[in-house]
């Protein structure tokens, strides 16, 4: 694997890999948000937790991102990406 990382480093190629602790994305405001923020950092995968959303779900936003999520319970922590 590394022999794969050091080619793509030297071709000017990176992966930008992110967490960020949201502290709830229940609403779609709080999603049109965060959306908007994503907008002035650069990234390729953010990790996300404390999304608050319940269900399993695949979307794709405004901007034409993707953004998938799991949750077991209503307003307790959560995971996406």
């Amino acid at each position: 694997m590394k022999n794969k990382e050091e080619k793509l480093i030297k071709k000017g190629m990176s992966l930008e890999i992110l967490h960020y602790n949201c502290r709830s994305l229940a609403t779609q405001d709080r999603m049109h948000e965060f959306e908007t923020a994503l907008g002035e950092i650069r990234w390729d995968i953010i990790g996300l937790s404390e999304i608050r959303r319940k269900g399993e779900k695949l979307t794709q936003g405004e901007t034409g991102d993707y953004f998938y999520y799991f949750g077991e319970t209503v307003g307790q922590t959560k995971v996406g990406f």
